[in-house]
C-alpha cells in the first residue's frame, strides 16, 4: 500500500460556510487547493487525516470537496499510528515549510523510513531563515523534500541554506532536497460569457480594456497600490481607454476608502472600481472577463 499522511486537513477559506467575515489569506487558499488536487488526482491508496471527525467530513463536503474525495480520507488518531504494515510505503506531508514538525511526527509514529515533504509558497519573514536553521537539527535526511513554487523563491531558500551551512559542521548541513514545482491553477467550470456581463454591470464601453489587480488589500503584508494608481492615472491622461479593478480581501486593513480617496486626488476615480471582499463567484467572473492581470510585486514574497 502507498499512503499519504496529511498533517492537517484545512477547510475552504472562500466557502460561504466558513468565511463569516474572516480574512482570506493566500496560504489558506493554497492549502485548500492542495488538498482538493491531491484527493482528486492523487494515486495513493490511502490518505491519512489525523483527528478527522465525521463533523469535519460533512464540513469539507459543504465547502466543496466531492463525495469521492471525502471518502478517500482515512481518519487516524492524533499522534497515533496509522493502520499500515511494515512493507507499506508512507509519505508525510505538510502544506507549509515546517519539515521539522513533520520529522517529529515521523519519530512519534516510528515511521523512520517515511520521507517528509513540505512547501514554500511565500517568503515574507526573516523567521524563514531561523526555521531552516532549526531543520538542521531535526533529523531530516536527503530523502526529505522542500518544494519551492518559483525560481526566485528557490534561489532565496538556497541562499539562506548556503549561509546557514557556512556556520555549521558538515554533519549538520541542511539535508533536505529542494525542487521547483510552480503553483497550478484550477479553471472553474463556470458558464462562459461573451465578456458583456462585467462591462454591463459597471456600464463600461464594450471596447474598454479592463485591468485587474486581485489580492489581499494591505500595505504592510502585501503591497502599496498607490504607485499603481499613479501609473494608471498617467495612462488615462495619455488617452488610453482603460478601466482598473482592484479587488481582494479587505477585512483587516480597510484599504478601500484610502484607495478611493487617492484615486479622486489623481482624477482617475471614474475609471476605477475598488471591489473589497468579493465572493469566490465574483473572483471567477473578474478573472474570466478582465483583459489582463496586474502584478505590481517587486520582491520575492509572492513566489508565484
Amino acid at each position: 500500500m502507498k499512503a499519504l499522511y496529511i498533517d492537517q486537513v484545512a477547510g475552504n477559506p472562500e466557502s460561504p460556510h466558513t468565511k463569516n467575515g474572516q480574512t482570506i489569506k493566500g496560504a489558506g487558499v493554497f492549502e485548500w487547493n492542495l488538498l482538493s488536487a491531491l484527493l482528486e488526482h492523487g494515486t495513493y491508496d490511502a490518505y491519512f487525516a489525523p483527528g478527522l471527525t465525521e463533523e469535519k467530513r460533512q464540513a469539507l463536503a459543504q465547502e466543496g470537496l466531492s463525495a469521492d474525495s471525502v471518502r478517500r480520507l482515512v481518519p487516524v488518531p492524533l499522534w497515533g499510528p496509522p493502520p499500515i504494515k511494515t512493507e507499506d510505503k508512507v509519505v508525510l506531508l505538510t502544506a507549509g515549510r515546517f519539515l521539522n514538525a513533520l520529522a517529529g511526527i515521523r519519530q512519534k509514529l516510528k515511521q523512520f523510513n517515511a520521507p517528509v515533504c513540505g512547501f514554500v509558497h511565500s517568503i515574507n519573514s526573516p523567521r524563514i531563515a531561523f526555521a531552516l536553521l532549526q531543520q538542521c537539527f531535526a533529523g531530516l535526511s536527503g530523502a526529505d523534500l522542500l518544494l519551492c513554487s518559483s525560481r526566485a523563491g528557490m534561489k532565496t531558500i538556497d541562499t539562506y541554506i548556503n549561509e546557514i551551512n557556512g556556520f555549521l559542521p558538515l554533519e549538520l548541513h541542511y539535508p533536505a532536497r529542494r525542487a521547483l514545482v510552480p503553483l497550478g491553477v484550477k479553471l472553474p467550470s463556470t458558464k462562459q460569457t461573451t465578456g458583456g456581463t462585467l462591462r454591463q454591470k459597471f456600464s463600461l464601453e464594450t471596447d474598454a480594456c479592463i485591468a485587474l489587480y486581485f489580492g489581499r488589500l494591505s500595505q504592510t503584508s502585501k503591497c502599496d497600490l498607490g504607485p499603481l494608481l499613479v501609473a494608471f492615472s498617467q495612462l488615462l491622461r495619455k488617452g488610453k481607454s482603460l478601466y482598473l479593478i482592484i479587488a481582494g480581501d479587505d477585512t483587516q486593513a480597510k484599504e478601500a476608502p484610502r484607495l478611493q480617496a487617492l484615486a479622486r486626488e489623481l482624477d482617475c476615480n471614474e475609471s476605477l472600481m475598488v471591489w473589497p471582499n468579493p465572493s469566490a463567484e465574483d473572483k471567477h467572473l473578474l478573472y474570466s472577463e478582465a483583459d489582463f492581470f496586474v502584478s505590481p510585486s517587486d520582491n520575492i514574497q509572492e513566489t508565484f
